[in-house]
């Protein structure tokens, strides 16, 4: 049975998704550009972490309150159970 998961992203930008193999070496695929990006778990695979991170945001400049400074960025993990053909989509943007 093939699990369908999608998880909305529009807030994150890069995009980093770690799959734990349990023989081989974790595998990182990191999206920089908006759009919808589907992975398939490969073989040996039984979980997938995401790591989500989010630029801060922008500053410089003045009011009447005095300097405007950006916002910090924000990060966040999960980490899911998985096994070999299921689906991931990814909607960065």
């Amino acid at each position: 049975m093939t699990n369908f998961f999608k998880i909305p992203l529009r807030w994150a930008l890069p995009v980093a998704i770690t799959s734990l193999l349990p023989i081989a070496a974790a595998q990182t695929i990191t999206y920089m550009d908006a759009g919808v990006y589907t992975n398939v778990a490969p073989a040996g695979v039984n979980k997938v972490t995401f790591k989500l991170w989010r630029a801060g945001g922008g500053g410089g400049g003045f009011s009447f309150l005095g300097l405007v400074t950006g916002g910090g960025g924000a990060f966040s993990s999960i980490t899911l159970d998985a096994q070999p053909g299921d689906a991931f989509v990814i909607v960065v943007g």
